[in-house]
């Protein structure tokens, strides 16, 4: 993708693998985080990482997640809390 906006030509038959293709991984969980860690990679043009760097960046991926939903969680608990104590 990256090669089409600054028009450089990859050779012919040349085709870029994604993460999941390079490295398929037995977890089913880790496919999806392989899949938005590929997507982001590939928007922004970076250079395809080794399968060590894939790795750590779906647990990353997954540790915000996680995060995320613990924060929204408990959000949602203490507003209950609120309503009820009310």
């Amino acid at each position: 993708m990256f090669l089409a906006w600054t028009g450089i030509q990859a050779p012919p038959g040349h085709k870029t693998a994604t993460i999941s293709e390079r490295y398929p991984v037995g977890r089913p969980l880790m496919k999806p985080l392989l899949f938005l860690a590929n997507a982001f990679i590939n928007t922004f043009g970076i250079t395809q990482p080794s399968e060590a760097a894939a790795q750590r960046s779906a647990q990353f991926i997954a540790a915000l997640i996680g995060i995320v939903i613990l924060i929204f969680l408990g959000v949602a608990g203490f507003g209950i809390y609120l309503m009820a104590r009310s």
